[in-house]
């Protein structure tokens, strides 16, 4: 190792570089988990709260306090959406309706310089007095001390909330919190039948209680899986999904990266094995067997791939901060990322085992060394490398494909992940193999150097095939998340071409339908896709009675997902046909108008997505609870729905006349308009209808596609990563080719070569497989994102040029650069040191 410095240094940095990623979203994931187990109790505000997204009635709330017994405090908390209207106009907020327990964890600091607490006296529960968020007042032009108009009461600002230990990521948050006290609430006109709104009883509980075993028995007692129970543990692990989907995906980026320094770090070993073969025959010829020299060569890698593992673990913890930045964007709150002991761990694993794993096929070649052969014949130890040898990439692929299902937590994504990326890696060897071959043929006679360029690619294909992979593939990734973005972000504002509606309205009383119908003739505006909305439960399907479900500890992000649908009420509508926003994907489009005399179930119709998840497929009967009503229906067809259509949509729809008698709530969308006719029109509907609730869509895709730029910070951030890997790969392979090809260089110079030809031989030659390898990369990149788009987001595509072009500029320059840094001192070295043996 000594004597191979170089070998040595390009090994671990390539493996180092690979590891960074990994490592460092380990350590993300480890402090995000940590601080989320730490704050749980301030996010849920409890040690275990039961809730539904409706009012629980008297017996309900009784049966909950019977259940836990005897606990140190409990409070009660109401959380819904509604508008709020000041003199300078109206807005969407968040109402967290409060009692005198609130919080019994956690805090708020307050504009005042007041930090409250669950024993602080808190002036919003005397009178009709508000806390709110201070951009409210930015969007409102309010201070404290105006009076806004929630329902039919007038509450005075009387304070602003700085910090709100119960917020857990800004990209949950649809509009800005504002507190009330729960009692004036109770006599405003906001809460109705039909009212979205989550109700949630809070319990402190003793040290020495089982939650586990309260949440157990809560959940059996209330057969209405509407109803849910919640430890503080859960509720952690609850509050950070978003940024755990972010870090799943993060993690498979992370795998290009590794995968990259695994190819370059393979290609390296293989070299240097087959430039030892004369020693390892001398070796055996003195004594020592080949086992032995196996052993010597195992022990070399070994240590490299610690030297690697610490490597990775210092310039992990250089990245931190820049993933910490990106989290200070989405998180109200710092979690400070550090190295744990358990990452210190995976990096020194991933560093041995996987060195390992990455060069056992090339040393089980050693056994088969004929040591006679290669001192009298020179012989290498690439002649000894054999087609069986390549069962020993099986442990490798296997450890592969269980690092993607474990950074993706899910059997089916990790095994997409590995099929795609195989199949690009595929198309890569296939079409690098097919244009190396061509390469002999391009004429180029007149500029030497360049011919030369093109027969020397041709003739070491295994190096030209691993750089041209190593960048065609990180060339992919830089182009496939920007595309992709693009793509979404045209979707979000024009989804298949639809306008998107201004204003999406909910909340809408039976009674209330003719007279806002009426109030938006005035103005010349036609309600758009007034869809009813039932509440409802599902008892059986098929006749098997439908229970809840919890995921347990280990659960796959689909258990997870299946989990939750399983665990919560549903929202039922009825309409004769599908919308523009829907399309049918099996089965056939209502027949009619339901007729009970015909003996036959109601038909259903289930969004494709959902009727997974819920594992349900056509012919099947579901019997739901309308409101103590039993209802059967049978699904006939499943349909895929454009929910960023921001129409009123639903997963499961019922033929006409089944729920037109049931009581009900109303959705609807209000076409396209200018802001002051929107403005205009909702400070109308909000003084008319107080409970009818408005989105302003394009508020609201605003903040959808700023969040979205923020999180692909991170994701391009590992897409960097494997770009710098693959660079890293170019840089080490082209190392090592000049020092392999020494000779040859001043050979040429000795024939005749200038120092400039030699070194436009070998720039030529990098360059232009850096460029062939990165426009087949942003090709490929364009198809895969044309693919996801459609496939996976069912969206539009944006073609987007500017990137792509800036990329293969840059990887061209990159090449030729990295190429120069390698070659310089072979280029500049004079043909006598070599002919005088001054190796």
């Amino acid at each position: 190792m000594r004597n191979n410095q170089r070998m040595v240094f390009l090994f671990c940095l390539n493996l180092a570089l690979g590891l960074t990623g990994f490592v460092g979203l380990d350590a993300f994931k480890t402090s995000l988990s940590q601080s989320l187990q730490e704050n749980a109790k301030s996010f849920l505000s409890a040690d275990l709260a039961v809730y539904v997204r409706r009012q629980l009635t008297d017996e309900e709330v009784s049966k909950a306090k019977s259940i836990m017994g005897d606990v140190t405090r409990q409070g009660r908390l109401w959380e819904f959406f509604s508008m709020i209207a000041s003199p300078n106009g109206s807005r969407l907020v968040q109402i967290k309706a409060i009692d005198a327990t609130y919080p019994l964890y956690g805090f708020l600091s307050m504009g005042s310089g007041i930090k409250v607490e669950k024993e602080t006296v808190k002036d919003i529960l005397t009178g009709d007095k508000a806390w709110v968020y201070p951009e409210l007042l930015r969007q409102l032009n309010l201070k404290v001390g105006d009076l806004v108009t929630l329902g039919n009461k007038k509450y005075t600002i009387v304070d602003t909330i700085i910090e709100d230990s119960s917020q857990t990521f800004r990209l949950a948050s649809m509009a800005p919190r504002i507190y009330v006290s729960i009692d004036s609430i109770r006599s405003s006109s906001l809460i109705s039948f039909g009212t979205t709104m989550t109700d949630t009883i809070l319990f402190e509980t003793k040290p020495e209680a089982d939650l586990a075993a309260k949440k157990k028995e809560l959940d059996t007692q209330f057969t209405d899986p509407a109803i849910r129970s919640m430890t503080y543990q859960e509720s952690g692990e609850d509050s950070g999904r978003p940024l755990k989907y972010l870090s799943d995906y993060l993690g498979l980026v992370s795998l290009v990266a590794l995968f990259l320094a695994a190819l370059g770090t393979a290609y390296l070993f293989r070299n240097y094995l087959a430039q030892k073969t004369v020693h390892m025959a001398i070796w055996n010829a003195l004594g020592l067997t080949k086992k032995k020299a196996q052993q010597v060569y195992l022990g070399q890698v070994l240590v490299m791939g610690t030297v690697s593992s610490i490597l990775s673990l210092v310039l992990a913890s250089l990245m931190l901060p820049a993933l910490a930045g990106i989290l200070r964007t989405l998180t109200p709150f710092d979690i400070p990322l550090s190295l744990s002991f358990k990452t210190v761990l995976v990096a020194f694993l991933m560093g041995t085992v996987g060195s390992f794993v990455i060069t056992m096929p090339f040393l089980r070649s050693v056994r088969r060394l004929q040591t006679q052969r290669l001192l009298l014949e020179g012989g290498e130890l690439e002649n000894q490398f054999e087609w069986q040898d390549l069962v020993a990439f099986v442990p490798a692929l296997v450890l592969y494909w269980g690092l993607a299902i474990w950074q993706a937590s899910s059997l089916r994504t990790g095994t997409y992940f590995i099929g795609i990326f195989l199949g690009a890696l595929l198309v890569f060897v296939i079409v690098g193999f097919t244009l190396l071959s061509f390469l002999k043929y391009v004429p180029a006679k007149k500029v030497w150097y360049i011919r030369q360029a093109l027969l020397g690619l041709e003739r070491r294909r295994v190096m030209s095939l691993a750089v041209f992979v190593s960048l065609a593939l990180g060339s992919l990734l830089m182009n496939l998340l920007p595309q992709v973005k693009e793509s979404l972000k045209q979707d979000m504002a024009s989804p298949s071409n639809m306008k998107l509606p201004s204003l999406f309205l909910f909340d809408i009383q039976d009674d209330q339908v003719g007279p806002l119908k009426a109030l938006l003739e005035k103005n010349k505006i036609e309600v758009q896709h007034l869809s009813p909305m039932v509440r409802a439960r599902v008892l059986a399907i098929n006749n098997e009675s439908y229970e809840r479900a919890e995921a347990d500890e280990f659960a796959t992000r689909e258990e997870e997902a299946e989990a939750r649908s399983r665990n919560r009420g549903v929202n039922l509508s009825y309409r004769a046909a599908l919308s523009s926003s829907e399309s049918l994907v099996e089965g056939k489009e209502f027949s009619g108008i339901f007729d009970p005399n015909s003996g036959k179930p109601a038909e259903l119709s289930v969004e494709r997505r959902y009727a997974e998840r819920m594992g349900l497929k056509m012919g099947d009967q579901v019997k739901f609870d309308v409101q103590g009503v039993e209802v059967l229906g049978q699904v006939s067809n499943l349909r895929n729905v454009k929910w960023n259509s921001f129409q009123p949509n639903f997963f499961i729809l019922f033929q006409p006349g089944v729920l037109d008698e049931a009581p009900k709530t109303f959705l609807a969308a209000l076409p396209p308009m200018d802001s002051a006719l929107r403005e205009s029109i909702q400070d109308q509907v909000v003084a008319a209808f107080s409970n009818v609730s408005m989105i302003d869509v394009l508020r609201l895709v605003e903040r959808i596609v700023s969040v979205s730029e923020r999180m692909s910070w991170s994701l391009e951030l590992m897409a960097a990563l494997s770009m710098i890997a693959g660079f890293v790969v170019l840089y080490s392979m082209a190392s090592q080719q000049v020092v392999s090809r020494r000779w040859d260089l001043n050979m040429m110079k000795i024939l005749g070569a200038s120092s400039s030809d030699t070194r436009n031989y070998l720039l030529f030659e990098f360059w232009l497989l850096a460029f062939l390898a990165s426009l087949f990369g942003i090709a490929v990149g364009f198809i895969a994102s044309f693919v996801i788009s459609y496939l996976f987001f069912e969206g539009t595509y944006q073609f987007d040029l500017a990137w792509p072009l800036l990329t293969l500029v840059a990887v061209s320059l990159l090449s030729l650069g990295l190429t120069w840094l390698a070659a310089r001192k072979v280029i500049q070295e004079r043909p006598r040191e070599i002919l005088h043996g001054d190796e």
